[in-house]
């Protein structure tokens, strides 16, 4: 089952999926062979070994004729057909032409691509916003609009205009400004901590096991002790 925010959901039956309202009643057949969830009042459908579109009440908008799509973000969402992506609207569309070997949808304004090997983000307009130098980036998720990237193993962060802002020296970086403080997690040589976006550090890359912030709040274990810390790293009651 693969349910959507507002309640209705995807079910496979027989092999085949269908879409049903909130209160379980199936709206239009079983006649999909696989499903995306909805974003912006579409949901990516297959029929056979092709993709197309449904809106909200199952009706199928776009038609089925895509080799693999990525959901609706900002938009548009990524269609490949044979070995090309290209980004379409919410009519069908191609909106940006099929050059890219690789696409990743849109957020904060930016969608990660691959082209001739490098990994490249681009604007609505298809234009050329930066180039990144690394191989392993993910794409941009959050209010911070900074990204994750990998250089030999070792992880940072980029901002939207591809400058390097939190030196790649980490062996896992969490997604920044978790539950709004600011702050995202690293770690390095099998400890945690926190820094902020200057990359300074804010908690002290010295625990066992670190866990989000919740109110200002977060859960550290270094050996068999457990504490609660704030912001600051200082140790609390909660």
């Amino acid at each position: 089952i693969w349910q959507n925010d507002d309640g209705s959901y995807f079910a496979s039956k027989e092999k085949k999926f269908g879409y049903y309202d909130a209160n379980g009643i199936l709206i239009g057949q079983n006649k999909f062979d696989d499903v995306k969830l909805f974003n912006e009042g579409l949901a990516a459908v297959k029929i056979g070994k092709q993709w197309g579109f449904v809106d909200v009440t199952g009706k199928l908008v776009i038609p089925v004729q895509f080799d693999d799509v990525s959901s609706f973000a900002e938009g548009l969402a990524a269609a490949r057909k044979g070995k090309v992506w290209s980004y379409i609207d919410s009519a069908g569309a191609e909106v940006i032409s099929g050059k890219y070997k690789e696409a990743a949808p849109f957020s904060e304004g930016l969608a990660r691509t691959l082209v001739d090997g490098k990994v490249t983000f681009i604007d609505k307009m298809g234009q050329v916003a930066f180039v990144t130098k690394y191989k392993e980036v993910s794409s941009f998720h959050d209010v911070s609009m900074f990204d994750t990237v990998a250089d030999n193993e070792k992880r940072g962060f980029i901002n939207t205009k591809g400058d390097l802002v939190i030196t790649t020296k980490y062996d896992f970086v969490g997604p920044y400004n978790g539950g709004g403080d600011g702050l995202t997690l690293v770690m390095k040589d099998e400890k945690s901590g926190y820094v902020n976006k200057n990359g300074e550090v804010i908690i002290p890359i010295e625990y066992d096991e670190l866990s989000s912030f919740n109110e200002g709040i977060a859960v550290a274990k270094t050996g068999d002790k457990v504490q609660f810390i704030d912001l600051q790293g200082q140790s609390v009651t909660k």
